[in-house]
């Protein structure tokens, strides 16, 4: 959003343009009924038009504007104020009538009903003072720019150019960073930037470009309700210009006129001087003649102006205490009552005092609770905390807490009654939402752990009366971690309650879906006519969660592993059938993820297998069990080797070796990725520095998670570890599967592009499998693009893989990357692969993995050079 010109003019002349145009707009529909309440949402950080005061409370034109509207159409109008994207995504639900000053653009025409333009809105990038040449959107690439999310601002300058655009949950969020220094260039309209500039001392710090853009402001209704747009369009047509330009003129004020022409200014300033002379003495003679009798009247006025005081803040302190009083005679009328417990009954003094009694405003059972109260207090004086639900006079009703004393006269007998009362319906609340915690998860609202057992038991013994049978569905996000970790929790919290719901949308009404905690739900199912009543339930959550989420401007694609278990047929107790569906859950993911399993006794055995192959994992780091391989890669015209590929081997001590295949899956769903990884780092680049001599420099291959790149200290010990190795940066190259760089985003990204800048070179591992987008290649720092084995063994005979291959090393080329062809095991592949202009190749035929020693004689290091540097380090 920007600068809106012209505030006076917004709606009137859009009520002209309608009178206008009127005769020629279709008729609105017979069937439109006015609403009762009408809800306008925008962006709650858009001053002067709509911003929070520092009490929190929703202010400015538009909430003024609105509120007019309202009281001259006689409807309701609720204005909120909450995040642009928020605002946006409620009217596109229909969890909100009108988004309010939001500029036309052909992408929002899909989606909404405008009304006619009331302004025009500037965009402008600011710029700090540190930075120069910044006068269009070329002078800004290289730079990152800061806009506020879901922005058009944001959006004008990607769709314009390849510019790097961060973005920022608020407008002044957004300013805040750029103070900082996180961000050197923001693009924000120019009134809101202004505004929170010059709140935050920050104004002579910024400079500002002409501006980008220069488009229309409206507000707007969902598409297809066009009648309710028309509607208040027309309630518009009943307020005058002048009204509206009072309220533009309150928020924006106007400037001061001068009051005096400065020619005359020392003239008037000696008159004026010479005038509080003389009336200075004047003063000093009159105060002298009047100074016997203001003595003699100061006294009496003090004591007198004191007792009103007192009076009057004795009487204040009651009227508007936090709690409800009133005095009520032995019959039960009021005597007396403040303002605080009129204000909470809805009434005048007038109407209650010497006219109602307390039980006149309590509910049906209120009323025989509290004649039984009071002819208790009638005769011990006292009554304590008493609950009642207090009737409104709009019939809504607020429960209070009520005590009260009895004053007695002199012998004995009852005067009246005074009470207290206070409100407690925030306490019954805050209890009602405690209950709902203990049984619920305080992010999706679903049923917890608990309450899940509790729904599982009875599902189990409503299926043993009937004789039916109930299912259980345990279902994991696959890869949710990669999203959690790249994106921030915000997101993926975001995520998980859009997928609590699209869950929700796939069972029946009386079955059970609940949050375990982190990405695992569990569903149960009642009254199964058969096992596969229960897959059809997971394969229509399947589908439903393929489609793309939208979450806080980010499009995601998330699948799930689902597990099933059935009562009887798997178990007969809760604990052993949500056992038995976690045991499939794994088993859908070892086989290939986004999938449904059955329970079977082999799944227990496997998943028993699985934590124990977890627990040698964690002895095996801690123990050293680990060692690494080099597989040499080739110069493919010479057959030298130039560079190696380090391979993680596990042998544990008196066992066979246990290959990647079976423990890398569980080191990176328990995270022990993580120091095997950098375990790896140390290993390999210090063996790459004994291979180095003065004729040839080899580069080492080393791959990494993603796990490892979303870690916010990764590329600090990356530096940290080569430095400490010795080991230039250009010799090293870190190799990423195709699936981390497709969806590195957030914290991944900036790894990525950080790695780039220490000089360090990524390759896309295992290139070509299950992705056809390739705009990443231009977009990403990549150096090198390994083709996937897959490809290659099928090289000489298969015309489809050599299609694929071809294709691949053209392309690679076009952009200037280097090529590494995997899994070479005949002459007949690697002459073709040299006649097709692959430069490099590794596989068996060319050399097999090998301990350093002999990776060291293969490129001519002697062996005795090192074993010495070995013991150097040591």
């Amino acid at each position: 959003m920007g600068r809106i010109s012209q505030p006076g003019l917004h709606f009137p002349l859009i009520a002209i343009i309608l009178a206008v145009i009127g005769p020629f707009l279709p008729a609105a529909s017979a069937a439109f009924t006015p609403p009762a309440e009408i809800s306008v949402v925008s962006d709650e950080n858009y001053p002067p038009y709509l911003f929070r005061s520092d009490e929190g409370k929703l202010q400015g034109i538009l909430k003024d504007k609105w509120d007019l509207w309202s009281a001259r159409n006689g409807v309701a109008v609720r204005v909120e104020g909450t995040a642009w994207t928020a605002a946006q995504d409620r009217v596109r639900r229909g969890r909100a009538d009108i988004i309010e000053a939001i500029a036309f653009t052909p992408a929002r025409a899909v989606l909404y009903e405008f009304s006619p333009p009331y302004g025009q809105i500037e965009a402008r990038v600011f710029f700090h003072q540190s930075v120069t040449g910044i006068n269009g959107v070329a002078t800004m690439r290289g730079f990152t720019v800061g806009a506020k999310d879901g922005s058009a601002c944001g959006k004008w300058l990607v769709e314009r150019g390849d510019i790097a655009v961060r973005d920022y949950v608020s407008s002044q969020a957004l300013v805040a960073a750029a103070g900082s220094g996180e961000v050197r260039l923001f693009c924000m309209d120019t009134p809101v930037a202004q505004y929170f500039l010059l709140k935050a001392f920050r104004a002579a710090e910024f400079r500002q470009t002409e501006p980008l853009y220069t488009t229309s402001m409206h507000w707007a209704t969902a598409k297809g309700r066009a009648d309710l747009r028309d509607f208040v369009q027309a309630g518009f047509s009943k307020i005058s210009e002048s009204e509206l330009a009072a309220i533009d003129q309150r928020w924006l004020g106007s400037p001061l006129a001068v009051l005096f022409d400065g020619r005359y200014r020392d003239a008037i300033i000696l008159g004026a001087l010479a005038v509080l002379a003389a009336a200075a003495l004047l003063l000093a003679w009159n105060r002298t003649l009047r100074a016997r009798v203001a003595a003699r009247t100061a006294q009496l006025r003090e004591a007198l102006e004191s007792s009103d005081r007192h009076a009057e803040r004795v009487r204040d302190l009651y009227d508007n205490a936090p709690c409800g009083y009133h005095s009520l005679n032995t019959d039960g009328l009021y005597m007396e009552i403040n303002d605080t417990e009129l204000r909470w009954l809805g009434r005048k003094r007038d109407e209650v005092v010497g006219k109602a009694r307390f039980s006149d405003f309590l509910t049906g059972d209120g009323r025989e609770a509290f004649r039984a109260n009071f002819a208790k207090f009638m005769e011990q004086g006292e009554l304590r905390d008493a609950e009642y639900d207090l009737v409104r006079k709009d019939s809504s009703t607020l429960k209070v807490l009520l005590s009260a004393t009895m004053v007695r006269d002199a012998g004995g007998g009852s005067v009246m009654s005074r009470a207290t009362i206070f409100d407690i319906s925030d306490r019954n609340l805050a209890e009602q939402r405690i209950a709902h915690l203990a049984h619920h998860d305080s992010l999706t609202g679903l049923p917890n752990r608990t309450l899940l057992r509790d729904r599982l038991e009875q599902a189990i013994a409503h299926a043993h009366r009937a004789g039916t049978r109930a299912g259980v569905l345990f279902l994991d996000l696959d890869r949710f971690k990669t999203i959690n970790d790249s994106l921030g929790h915000g997101v993926g919290d975001g995520l998980l309650e859009a997928v609590s719901v699209r869950i929700q949308q796939c069972v029946r009404e009386g079955d059970t879906v609940a949050r375990l905690g982190g990405d695992e739900f569990v569903v149960v199912l009642r009254d199964l006519e058969s096992a596969n009543h229960a897959m059809a339930v997971a394969e229509k959550i399947g589908e439903a969660l393929a489609r793309t989420f939208r979450v806080q401007a980010n499009d995601l694609h998330v699948t799930a592993s689902i597990g099933i278990s059935i009562y009887p047929a798997d178990a007969t107790d809760t604990d052993a059938l949500l056992k038995h569906a976690d045991a499939a859950m794994y088993h859908a993911k070892d086989a290939g993820r986004a999938n449904c399993q059955f329970f079977t006794e082999e799944m227990n055995v496997a998943a028993k297998q699985r934590l124990g192959l977890e627990g040698a994992l964690r002895r095996a780091i801690a123990a050293g069990e680990f060692s690494l391989l080099y597989q040499p890669i080739f110069d493919l015209r010479s057959r030298t080797v130039v560079g190696f590929e380090a391979l993680l081997r596990w042998v544990p001590p008196g066992q066979a070796p246990i290959s990647p295949g079976e423990f890398m899956a569980i080191a990176e769903e328990s995270r022990l990725i993580v120091p095997i990884g950098e375990w790896v780092l140390q290993e390999a680049l210090e063996q790459a520095r004994r291979w180095q001599t003065a004729e040839r420099a080899l580069r080492i291959a080393i791959n990494v998670s993603a796990l490892q790149l979303a870690r916010p200290d990764f590329v600090e010990r990356l530096s940290h570890i080569a430095k400490q190795a010795r080991v230039a940066p250009s010799l090293i190259e870190l190799e990423v599967t195709e699936s981390v760089i497709v969806e590195s985003t957030g914290a991944a990204r900036e790894a990525i592009d950080a790695i780039a800048a220490l000089g360090i070179a990524i390759a896309i591992d295992d290139f070509g499998t299950g992705y056809s987008g390739l705009a990443y290649l231009k977009r990403l720092p990549i150096d090198t693009v390994k083709i996937d084995q897959s490809f290659v063994r099928d090289l000489t005979v298969d015309p489809d893989d050599a299609a694929i291959v071809t294709a691949i090393i053209a392309m690679a080329k076009s952009l200037g990357l280097d090529i590494v062809a995997e899994g070479v095991e005949t002459e007949e592949q690697l002459a073709l692969l040299r006649e097709l202009g692959c430069p490099r190749g590794q596989g068996f035929y060319l050399a097999r993995p090998m301990d350093a020693a002999a990776a060291a004689a293969l490129v001519g290091v002697p062996l005795t050079a090192a074993v010495a540097e070995t013991e150097e380090l040591g």
